[in-house]
């Protein structure tokens, strides 16, 4: 199997936020994703038992499949295996394809990017969606044109995160960026990723590659007054 890395973190969606978990992301897909966050020209060749023993190397029952697309590479008998050692098994999916007959994966989470999914059993859906001004609101790495001429992520617009949500619509809830370590947050950007969410407007950042990184940056940010002490205490 080609895997790109394996890692241990919390789950940061859905149904399961918080949990620890350990993340086997494989790589290859079938779609091609402008934002997604998976070098797939970066992998190693790994059997099944090798996977589950690096899994079990940490200290986490709940294993997150994703990719890419797990499902171009995912077998009935790789699941049975983390069952047999006590996991959890959850799979990020675009679901443009089946499971293998006879997976029992305890948690499906479907991100659909095609019109037709293929999947038998969802439990989890991931869409764009409206809700309450004043709950929680997570920002993509979505370039929106009609919303930011510059072209920006819509995580690093402060079109969209300030004068479209907060002052346009009224949204006040707290405001999270998606995870900063994405390559849709990374590609072709000169300055600091947690500088420039922060700039927008957002309250939290969330997964940069290289926290210490951005510690500093956003510390600099302030004492250069490139950063609004009286924004990032409001």
């Amino acid at each position: 199997m080609l895997i790109n890395e394996i890692f241990y973190s919390l789950q940061g969606e859905g149904r399961y936020t918080g949990t620890p978990a350990v993340f086997v992301r494989f790589s290859g897909c079938n779609m091609q994703c402008a934002f997604c966050d998976t070098q797939h020209e970066r992998h190693s060749v790994m059997t099944e038992e090798d996977i589950v023993s690096e899994v079990c190397t940490y200290p986490a029952h709940h294993v997150v499949l994703t990719g890419g697309e797990p499902l171009l590479q995912l077998t009935s008998t790789l699941v049975d295996l983390l069952h047999r050692h006590g996991m959890t098994v959850q799979i990020e999916t675009n679901g443009s394809l089946p499971l293998p007959e006879g997976c029992m994966v305890d948690w499906v989470t479907c991100s659909p990017k095609c019109t037709r999914v293929k999947l038998q059993h969802i439990d989890e859906l991931k869409v764009v969606f409206l809700h309450e001004l004043d709950d929680p609101s997570v920002y993509a790495h979505l370039q929106v044109p009609a919303l930011d001429k510059a072209k920006k992520p819509a995580s690093f617009s402060r079109n969209v995160v300030t004068e479209l949500l907060e002052k346009e619509m009224g949204f006040s809830g707290l405001r999270f960026t998606d995870a900063l370590a994405m390559k849709g947050a990374t590609t072709r950007r000169a300055d600091n990723p947690s500088v420039m969410a922060l700039k927008a407007g957002n309250d939290i950042v969330l997964a940069p590659a290289s926290p210490t990184t951005d510690f500093k940056a956003v510390k600099e940010a302030l004492e250069e007054g490139l950063l609004s002490h009286a924004e990032m205490e409001a």
